[in-house]
C-alpha cells in the first residue's frame, strides 16, 4: 500500500510571507459569514468551518521555557438538526511531575447580533486516562445559521508533544492555518500527509525571536506558515485503514534539542539505537530470554517431535490454548512472561513473547515483530517513532519462509493474524543482526463454499439439504458469531438472509477446531413468491460475504483495504420434478476486474427438468488505489445485483 507522506519543502528567507492570509478577529464574524445560509460545495454538510487557526510558539514563562499553542476556531451551522459538533473537547497531557495547562478558554454562539457566551462554570474537566485529561463544553442555543466560535491557549512543558496540525476534519473547511515560531535549539522532523494541497507553504528566519531573562541570551526562530483552503470534509467509508493515514495534516516529531551549554539531547534515533534499547528493555527484549523456562514447560510429546512445520503448529496451538487473552495491549510496560504463563492469562505481548520463547525452545528461529494495529495508523517508515507501535507478534523463519503468528485468539489457526494487524508492514526485531521492515501478509486461503440439493414438493415448496464450509478469516468470523449468539439466534440470522427460507436440523462440525474447516449442515425449505401466474424463486439463501455495496462516494481519495482475499462458491441443484416448468433463468454472467484482481461468474443450465446453478465470486487483491475506485464500485454493484436479482421464474404445471 502506498503511504502518502512527504517532507515539507522549507525555503528559509528573511522576507515576510508573500501570499495573503485570512485574518479573523475573535467575536466579530463578517457580514458574509452571518448571511451564509447554504454551502454549495457540499450540500450534505450540516455545517462548515469558516476559520481554523493554530499558532505555536516557544515562550519564557516564569523563568521556564514553554511550548505555547493558541487555537481559534469559527464554525457555521447550516442544519442544526444534523449538526453534531456542538460539543468541544480539548485534550491535554498530564505527566508524573508536570502538566500542560489550558488557559483563557472563550466560547460563544452568534445568532445574528446576539452573543451567547459559554459560562466558565459550564466548562468541565474530565479524567480520560492516567496521563490524559480534557476540558469539555457545549455551545448554547444552536440554530440554523448560528456561528460557533471558541479560542484557548495551551502552555506545555512537553516539547515532544508539539504534534502538528490537522487541516481536515468531519466538516468541510474554508480556511485553515498553522503558524509556527520555533527557536533553532529545537529540531523537528516534519511531514505532510493526505491528499489536499497546501495553498501556502513558507518559512522564514526571525532574528532574536526569543529572549531568556535568566541567561541574557536570545535565540533565532524558524517561522512557518502553512495553509489550506476549501478542504472537503473527510468522509469515512468501509474498508479503510486509520483515517489519520489519509487526513490532510502536518506532523511534527521532536528530533533533538541543543542546550545552551553545548550538549545535545536526541529524541528521534536510528533503528540501530532502538534495537539496542529494546534488546535490553526489561519489558520487551529481556522477556525473550526465557527459553529454558519453556523447555521445561512445553509438553515432552511436543518437544520430541521432528523439527518441521507440524511441530511449529503444535507449539503455537499449545500456547494459544494455554492462555486466555485479557484483551489488553501492552508494549512498553507490565510484561511478565513467566508469571502470565503460570496464571494462564496475559496481555497481547506476554502471550506472543511466550510464543516466540516456546518456538525458540523447540529449536526454531523465531523473532519479535513490533507493529501497529489498523486503527492506530501506519508507522512512519522514514525514522523510528516507537510510540506509533502498539502490538507485538511473532515471525517464524522456517524453510526460507517467514510465517507471521499470533496466539491471542482462541479461534485463530496457525498463520492467521488477527484482522486488526493487517496493516501494511511491521518491524522484525532480530537482536543478533539488525531490525528490518517486513510486509504483513494476510492468510490467503479464505473460501466459503455452499452446496445444496433441493426438490419441489406438492405443497409448492422447495426442500432439501445444504452444506456450507468456511476456512481462514471467514471461518474465524463465523466461529466468533457462533460464540456470541445462541444457536437459535444464529439460525434465525441465517434465515433472515432470505425471508422465504426456513432452516432445520442444523449441525456444526469443527466448531472448536480452528485448524479444520468449519462446516454447517442443515435442511432447508425455500418458499417461492407468487406474482400472478408466475412463481419467483430466489435461490440465494445463504449469507454472502458482501450483502451491500459499501462504496457510496463519487470519488475516494484513499485506498480501499479489504485486509484479506475472499472466494465464494455456490452450487445448487433444483429438481422441479413434475411440479413446474421454466419461464426464465438468470442470465449467465462472467465479469473480471483488470489483472485478475477479482471476478464474478454465474451460470444456469436446465437438464432433465433439473436446474444446475453455479455462482463464484473471487476477490484476489486486498488493496485498491483511488484510481481503481470507480471500477471497484461498479464491480460491487454487479455483485449485489447478481445475488439479489438472479431469480428463477417458474410456472406451475396443472
Amino acid at each position: 500500500m502506498k503511504l502518502h507522506f512527504s517532507f515539507l519543502l522549507l525555503f528559509i528567507t528573511q522576507l515576510s510571507f508573500a501570499q495573503d492570509r485570512t485574518i479573523a478577529t475573535f467575536g466579530e464574524p463578517t457580514m458574509q459569514e452571518k448571511n451564509m445560509k447554504t454551502f454549495p460545495a457540499d450540500t450534505t454538510a450540516a455545517g462548515v468551518v469558516l476559520f481554523d487557526q493554530g499558532i505555536y510558539k516557544v515562550e519564557e514563562i516564569n523563568g521556564q521555557l514553554r511550548l505555547v499553542k493558541e487555537i481559534h476556531v469559527k464554525t457555521k451551522v447550516i442544519n442544526a438538526k444534523k449538526f453534531t459538533q456542538g460539543e468541544v473537547e480539548i485534550s491535554y497531557y498530564k505527566g508524573s511531575n508536570n502538566t500542560e495547562k489550558i488557559k483563557n478558554i472563550k466560547a460563544l454562539t452568534h445568532n445574528g447580533g446576539v452573543k451567547n457566551y459559554v459560562k466558565q462554570d459550564d466548562i468541565f474537566t474530565i479524567d480520560d486516562t492516567p496521563n490524559w485529561k480534557s476540558k469539555r463544553f457545549t455551545f448554547p442555543d444552536i440554530k440554523d445559521g448560528s456561528i460557533l466560535e471558541y479560542k484557548y491557549r495551551v502552555e506545555s512543558p512537553y516539547f515532544f508533544n508539539l504534534g502538528g496540525w490537522a487541516f481536515q476534519g468531519e466538516l468541510p473547511t474554508i480556511y485553515s492555518e498553522f503558524y509556527t515560531e520555533i527557536p533553532g535549539n529545537f529540531k523537528y522532523n516534519k511531514g505532510v500527509y493526505g491528499y489536499h494541497p497546501l495553498s501556502i507553504n513558507e518559512s522564514a528566519l526571525k532574528k532574536k525571536c526569543l529572549y531568556f531573562n535568566y541567561t541574557n541570551q536570545s535565540a533565532d526562530c524558524e517561522t512557518g506558515l502553512y495553509t489550506m483552503e476549501n478542504i472537503p470534509a473527510f468522509k469515512e467509508e468501509e474498508y479503510m485503514l486509520s483515517k489519520k493515514n489519509y487526513i490532510s495534516r502536518i506532523g511534527y516529531e521532536l528530533k533533538e534539542f541543543y542546550m545552551f551549554n553545548g550538549d545535545v539531547e536526541r529524541y528521534t534515533k536510528s533503528w540501530d539505537d532502538v534495537d539496542k534499547e529494546l534488546k535490553s528493555d526489561n519489558d520487551l527484549g529481556r522477556q525473550l530470554g526465557s527459553r529454558s523456562f519453556f523447555e521445561k514447560n512445553i509438553p515432552v510429546t511436543i518437544m520430541t517431535m521432528p523439527l518441521n512445520k507440524n511441530k511449529a503448529v503444535a507449539i503455537h496451538d499449545f500456547i494459544r490454548d494455554h492462555y486466555t487473552w485479557n484483551n489488553s495491549y501492552r508494549l512498553y510496560s507490565d510484561i511478565e512472561v513467566k508469571d502470565s504463563f503460570k496464571k494462564e492469562i496475559g496481555n497481547s505481548s506476554e502471550i506472543n513473547i511466550a510464543l516466540i520463547n516456546a518456538l525458540n525452545a523447540g529449536g526454531f528461529n523465531a523473532h519479535m515483530v513490533i507493529s501497529s494495529t489498523r486503527k492506530n495508523g501506519i508507522p512512519t517508515p522514514l525514522y523510528p517513532v516507537i510510540t506509533e507501535f502498539n502490538y507485538v507478534f511473532a515471525a517464524l523463519i522456517l524453510d526460507n519462509e517467514t510465517i507471521l503468528l499470533d496466539a491471542t485468539r482462541k479461534n485463530a489457526k496457525f498463520g492467521l493474524l488477527p484482522f486488526e494487524l493487517l496493516n501494511n508492514q511491521g518491524r522484525l526485531m532480530d537482536f543478533n543482526k539488525e531490525s528490518t521492515w517486513i510486509p504483513i501478509k494476510a492468510y490467503d486461503n479464505n473460501p466459503h463454499i455452499v452446496r445444496a440439493q433441493i426438490k419441489a414438493n406438492e405443497m409448492g415448496d422447495f426442500i432439501g439439504q445444504a452444506r456450507e464450509s468456511f476456512d481462514g478469516y471467514l471461518a474465524y468470523n463465523e466461529r466468533l458469531d457462533i460464540e456470541e449468539e445462541t444457536q437459535k439466534v444464529f439460525i434465525k440470522n441465517k434465515e433472515n438472509t432470505n425471508l422465504f427460507t426456513e432452516i432445520s436440523d442444523f449441525t456444526i462440525k469443527n466448531k472448536n477446531k480452528p485448524k479444520e474447516k468449519l462446516e454447517m449442515n442443515y435442511n432447508i425449505s425455500l418458499s417461492p413468491e407468487s406474482v400472478g401466474n408466475k412463481i419467483i424463486l430466489n435461490p440465494f439463501f445463504f449469507e454472502p460475504t458482501f450483502d451491500k455495496n459499501p462504496f457510496k462516494l463519487d470519488v475516494r481519495n484513499f485506498p480501499v483495504d479489504f485486509g484479506f482475499p475472499v472466494n465464494t462458491t455456490f452450487n445448487i441443484n433444483i429438481n422441479l420434478s413434475d411440479q413446474y416448468s421454466i419461464l426464465d433463468l438468470p442470465k449467465n454472467i462472467s465479469v473480471s476486474l483488470p489483472d485478475h484482481q477479482g471476478s464474478i461468474t454465474l451460470q444456469s443450465v436446465l437438464t432433465n427438468n433439473v436446474i444446475q446453478m453455479s455462482y463464484k465470486l473471487s476477490l484476489n487483491k486486498t488493496t485498491f488505489q483511488p484510481d481503481d475506485y470507480e471500477d471497484l464500485k461498479t464491480f460491487f454493484n454487479l455483485i449485489i445485483k447478481t445475488q439479489s436479482q438472479s431469480t428463477i421464474v417458474l410456472e406451475k404445471i396443472n
